[in-house]
């Protein structure tokens, strides 16, 4: 890459937002390709769809979203199922509490009956 498309490169990825105008002036698909490559998804979805919307856009970065995007959504749903299962076990662990409380108080109150 030539150092006018290194910096219409760095220009397109310091847009954040508005980036759309950015990567309609990419005039290669190896400049979406490296822009696909140093983008942070978590600053939106919009510039992504401008790059797959880019008529230079090959299947080779429009995979790189696609399978990027699935790996995100896998993460995404292991937290949450891990989150859940925290949950779950500290409600156990609650339940166990309370549950060893009241017979802890229940055979406290027997023994003061049965002194009685």
């Amino acid at each position: 890459m030539t150092k006018d498309e290194c910096d219409a490169l760095d220009r397109a990825l310091s847009a954040g937002q508005a980036a759309g105008e950015a990567i309609a002036a990419l005039d290669s698909a190896v400049q979406l390709h490296r822009f696909a490559l140093e983008y942070d998804v978590n600053d939106g979805n919009l510039p992504i769809y401008a790059v797959l919307a880019h008529p230079l856009c090959d299947e080779g970065t429009a995979l790189y979203f696609y399978c990027l995007r699935r790996c995100l959504r896998r993460c995404l749903r292991q937290r949450r199922c891990l989150r859940q299962r925290r949950c779950l076990r500290q409600r156990r662990c609650l339940r166990q509490r309370r549950c060893l409380r009241q017979r802890r108080c229940l055979r406290q109150r027997l023994r003061l009956r049965l002194r009685q």
